[in-house]
């Protein structure tokens, strides 16, 4: 009989505008939903919607690919329904975030029954120092109460790459004795699963012209401002378009400032979500996937540009490495704008020749990530340890 992992998020499938944790987890169900049965607590609405999943069915668990899912309104049952859920047969407990309520309540929950169910928290790049700096002082109080009154001292961690451990140890040091439960580590690298999507003829390419993407959340942490400053100071002609939900309206609000004063020989459109089923499509149709993040445990979109056949001009902020030895683009630091700026030119520079050596550069390192058997191993590994913790202490 496969062990059971209770998962809270705050949310998750059919949903798409939260964007990369969506799509992290979905891939750990789908992948290694034959080794383990997932159970999945979340919101019956995307991020940002007032209105419900069409068709949803509330506070029952329902199939949906290889796991089970719980939708409720608030993404969290009633605390009564949540002590007794938690009260269940439970392998593992695996929460999605460091910083959301839901977390907090669900470890409450858990200490106010002395469970003893192992927990696995992944932070999901939470602890990353551009995601850190952002409302910096009311996260540095919450840390501080947080490791006075143990919340987490019970947790063992899920870190996507050692670079994210080392974030994660600097605030929640590895305990002496961790090999057989709280305070362990686990490295692990982000699942995804094949991307899918149409293979279009590549754009037509031509020196002196380039299309640009950038496809994220319009939020702070995403850095959408920085990627309009250095575009507008590229020369050629560039279009770019932006893509997805717009999160946080004071900052567009800067952002359109910022395109207001653009050049005339930059052209900014905003395009809004789009379902994930067609962001490969509709990447394909640009030249160069821009993504000047502040932080990233993984990037699902980078990888989605990079099967797309898109060029990627990323921050160092990410676990991408190597772009430009590998010939399909480059990541740099926030602090050299006037890199970004020449990477722009090079790419606008470009033949149609060039961009597809570039483009199938692109493609072949999407498919190698793809094919490597490594990460699903390492999370399988994981979530064993985590049950057999659970097999010690019953």
């Amino acid at each position: 009989m496969k062990r059971r992992i209770l998962v809270f998020s705050d949310y998750y499938l059919p949903g798409y505008k939260a964007g990369g944790p969506i799509k992290s987890i979905a891939s750990i169900v789908e992948m290694l939903g034959d080794d383990f049965s997932f159970y999945v607590v979340t919101s019956a609405k995307d991020l940002g919607e007032l209105q419900r999943y069409e068709g949803i069915k509330l506070g029952e668990w329902v199939k949906v690919g290889k796991g089970h899912v719980f939708y409720t309104d608030s993404g969290l049952p009633p605390w009564n329904d949540l002590m007794k859920l938690l009260s269940g047969n439970w392998s593992c407990v695996y929460l999605n975030s460091f910083f959301s309520s839901h977390t907090i309540k669900v470890l409450l929950a858990l200490g106010i029954l002395r469970n003893k169910t192992p927990v696995l928290l992944a932070p999901r790049g939470e602890f990353s120092p551009g995601a850190l700096n952002l409302k910096r002082r009311k996260k540095q109080c919450y840390l501080a109460v947080a490791r006075l009154m143990g919340y987490y001292d019970r947790v063992c961690w899920h870190a996507s790459t050692p670079r994210e451990q080392s974030e994660i140890s600097a605030y929640f040091p590895l305990p002496p004795d961790s090999r057989r439960g709280p305070g362990r580590f686990f490295v692990a690298g982000n699942l995804s699963t094949n991307p899918g999507g149409v293979a279009n003829p590549l754009p037509e390419k031509q020196s002196g012209q380039l299309r640009v993407a950038f496809l994220s959340r319009v939020a702070r942490k995403k850095n959408l401002h920085y990627a309009l400053k250095v575009l507008s100071e590229a020369s050629g002609s560039i279009a770019f378009d932006i893509w997805g939900p717009l999160e946080d309206q004071a900052y567009w609000h800067e952002c359109q400032a910022i395109i207001e004063t653009a050049p005339t020989t930059l052209q900014v459109i905003q395009k809004g979500p789009i379902e994930s089923k067609d962001v490969v499509t509709m990447l394909g149709k640009y030249h160069l996937f821009l993504f000047p993040t502040l932080g990233e445990n993984f990037g699902h979109v980078i990888l989605e540009a990079m099967a797309a056949g898109c060029a990627i001009l990323i921050s160092d902020a990410t676990p991408w490495r190597g772009l430009q030895e590998k010939g399909y683009g480059w990541e740099i630091p926030l602090s050299r704008p006037e890199s970004f700026v020449a990477a722009l030119n090079e790419a606008v520079s470009w033949d149609a020749a060039r961009f597809a050596e570039v483009s199938a550069a692109a493609r072949t390192a999407a498919a190698a990530y793809l094919e490597h058997a490594g990460n699903v191993d390492a999370n399988r590994s994981m979530f064993a340890a985590m049950v057999n913790f659970s097999s010690n202490a019953a």
